[in-house]
């Protein structure tokens, strides 16, 4: 089976400045404590110990130093792996006891490597330019009165739909008393600049809207509304808001400011619901569910055995690199002196709320050798040189692999538990399980309290997110880390 696992590169919490004399100081007051009690013999044996330990730790320190002082390849990295090795506790050092020098070195270069990638993020977030702020767009002032004259909706909605009509015009007319948006306007993107997945979807939905939306007679900005409001009653939210966003996109299209707004100026989902007495779904619909399903090894197997070699190799490139299928063509590969994969992944969608301004146009990740998911990059690598999936597009992936599920059969044609895209979702969930036992060997079982308050899930929950899910939302190509929090 293919080793899936990744190196935990940029989520080591960069928390490893406390210096191991401090360390040794804090046993040696242990011990001597212990000392007063048990008598001066016991003392003495406890002092002999901790030496003994030390000087070890510090053997084994000076054999990891003089590795990558030799290495070729790693030499660069000697002062950082120095001062990184001198700052990790003697529990560190004493988990690492069987290790070999050059394991912990790379283990050591691979904490450096991420410390660069981090910098490198926050010089680049720096020199970024600021994003124009989404709450100024689409100012434009409403009478009351104007909105609701005689002709504003063209047929006879029932009660609790005029209700939310008059309840949007509203607030178009008094934008400020609508309840604020924990995550802001969204920001309509240029046509052009989403991904051909989406645009394709779009198509499918707009073109179904239209069509119900013609046989209805909707005419006006609110019959719109209305319409919306009949989709919120009956679909599932995910897909309320799909249709009300492929709606919003088309009236940018055309340049119906006044649809825009009346759209944008709809009751939040929640109210919605309360205004027409239906329950508000979760978040997370059916198929996203079904994709977040654990993944079977057998099933995997098969999979990738049904299906020809070059295109096995592009599917097993997704699951290691948890890229959108959209993005697998783009993705480039290239090896370092030191036997690390990089892979090199465009983004495809950089989010429509105003959050992906400043998002690099390629993320990546790197894959050193020993480490969960290098053999796999490893061999793709081998075998597909550096664009391994050059010419394969998406709907060929998707073709092949519609293929490959109809002929396994069984639990492969489950729904959607065996998309593509359930592989990105496999990869989220296995990062979260990496990211989770990590942080739990480094700090202990309540690692959560200890870096993020005993409230870090109530007034804390916006540092816990950002700093536990931050690297995986930027492995993801996410812009909002909350919604990496959520995926897999």
């Amino acid at each position: 089976m293919d080793n899936m696992g990744i190196i935990d590169l940029s989520q080591v919490e960069d928390n490893r400045k406390r210096s191991e004399a401090e360390s040794m100081a804090d046993d040696a007051q242990h011990g001597l404590g212990l000392g007063v009690r048990l008598g001066k013999s016991m003392l003495a044996g406890l002092d002999s110990l901790l030496l003994s330990a030390k000087n070890k730790i510090s053997d084994k320190r000076g054999q990891v130093g003089r590795w990558v002082d030799v290495t070729p390849g790693v030499q660069q990295y000697s002062a950082q792996v120095k001062a990184i090795g001198d700052a990790m506790k003697p529990e560190w050092w004493a988990a690492r006891a069987d290790h070999t020098p050059e394991a912990i070195g790379r283990e050591l270069i691979s904490y450096a490597v991420e410390r660069q990638e981090r910098a490198r993020r926050r010089e680049a977030r720096a020199q970024a330019p600021a994003p124009p702020d989404s709450r100024q767009e689409g100012k434009r002032t409403y009478e009351l009165g104007d909105l609701t004259r005689p002709g504003w909706l063209s047929g006879s909605p029932d009660e609790l739909t005029l209700s939310v009509c008059r309840q949007t015009a509203e607030y178009m007319a008094h934008p400020n008393s609508r309840p604020e948006n924990i995550f802001g306007p969204v920001r309509v993107k240029d046509w052009t600049k989403l991904s051909e997945s989406t645009r394709q979807e779009y198509k499918k939905v707009l073109a179904q809207a239209k069509k119900e939306m013609k046989e209805t007679g909707v005419k006006t900005a609110f019959d719109v509304v209305a319409y919306l409001s009949d989709k919120c009653r009956n679909l599932s939210r995910s897909r309320y808001n799909s249709i009300r966003g492929c709606l919003l996109q088309s009236a940018h299209i055309q340049g119906d400011n006044q649809l825009m707004d009346a759209i944008r100026a709809m009751p939040p989902y929640v109210q919605l619901c309360q205004m027409l007495g239906t329950t508000p779904t979760p978040r997370q619909g059916e198929y996203t569910r079904q994709r977040k399903r654990k993944k079977d090894s057998e099933t995997w197997e098969d999979l990738l055995s049904a299906l020809r070699p070059r295109h096995a190799d592009a599917v097993r490139l997704i699951r290691a690199t948890g890229a959108r299928v959209g993005e697998a063509e783009g993705i480039r590969l290239s090896r370092s002196p030191d036997g690390t994969i990089i892979a090199s992944i465009p983004t495809s969608k950089t989010g429509a709320r105003g959050k992906g301004a400043d998002a690099p146009a390629v993320r990546t990740i790197a894959y050193m050798p020993g480490s969960p998911r290098y053999d796999v990059m490893a061999g793709i690598f081998e075998r597909r040189g550096e664009a391994p999936a050059l010419g394969l597009t998406a709907p060929m992936l998707r073709w092949a692999w519609r293929g490959a599920r109809e002929r396994v059969g069984g639990e492969a044609t489950d729904g959607q538990t065996w998309t593509l895209h359930a592989l990105r979702h496999a990869y989220a969930r296995e990062r979260k399980n990496e990211i989770f036992a990590a942080l739990r060997a480094e700090h202990g079982r309540d690692w959560r309290v200890k870096l993020f308050g005993s409230d870090w899930d109530k007034g804390g929950q916006s540092a816990y997110v950002e700093g536990v899910y931050k690297g995986l939302a930027d492995e993801l190509g996410h812009t909002c880390t909350d919604m990496a929090k959520r995926y897999g």
